[in-house]
């Protein structure tokens, strides 16, 4: 799995890792997904959150499997 420039992010509710690469911002990976009642990213509180991200992503990926 790699980042992805986040115009590739599924926009499908699919939850996704994403992060911001920008200078002074920390590189700490969100759970996210596109919510398309709000047309933005949203953070993730369960099916239909609304909270827009505050800063928008610029890479995402995959959310990996769980350990088992």
């Amino acid at each position: 799995m790699e980042w992805q420039p986040i115009e590739t992010a599924p926009k499908d509710e699919t939850h996704f890792l994403a992060i911001r690469h920008a200078p002074g911002f920390a590189h700490l990976p969100n759970a996210i997904c596109w919510n398309p009642w709000i047309g933005n990213f949203a953070a993730d509180a369960g099916p239909g959150a609304t909270t827009p991200v505050k800063h928008q992503p610029t890479h995402w990926m995959p959310i990996p499997e769980a350990p088992k």
